[in-house]
């Protein structure tokens, strides 16, 4: 997931290192971009969260477990040409899984009170859901069927 973008400037003085090799790596390579000013790319931070078997069930210890899974990345792109750069995780990273998490609750909440408030609302709405689903490349539902006549 791209966290978010940055200038060539905020990425020099954020991480002098990481840069400094992204330059080299594209001035070794065949890229016709090779001599290009390093501020016409495209500079973010890449993220990835690691998935584990289970997770804290209070807030705050799922936010932080969930930043110190993230790994983050410098990415640099132009046309076909890519580099990137794991660097420390920025602040912004605990600030979104602070924001994801939080609106993650709240959607579950407001679930859990429509079911338990307006059952047939709740089915309603979950059938409507899984039919988007169907429709998505790479979605399976699996339905088991209990056949009691073989028992």
């Amino acid at each position: 997931m791209i966290l978010r973008t940055l200038t060539y400037q905020e990425a020099l003085t954020t991480h002098p290192e990481a840069v400094k090799e992204i330059k080299a790596c594209l001035r070794k390579s065949r890229s016709k971009h090779r001599y290009d000013e390093p501020d016409t790319f495209k500079w973010c931070y890449q993220c990835c969260v690691v998935v584990t078997g289970g997770e804290p069930q209070e807030l705050e210890s799922k936010i932080a477990d969930r930043t110190r899974r993230t790994s983050t990345s410098l990415q640099v792109t132009k046309g076909h040409w890519y580099h990137s750069v794991t660097v420390p995780n920025p602040p912004e990273v605990e600030e979104w899984h602070r924001k994801t998490l939080t609106e993650q609750l709240e959607r579950t909440q407001a679930y859990a009170k429509l079911k338990e408030e307006n059952p047939e609302e709740w089915q309603r709405q979950m059938q409507d859901t899984l039919s988007k689903l169907n429709g998505s490349p790479g979605f399976f539902a699996f339905r088991v069927v209990r056949n009691d006549s073989d028992s």
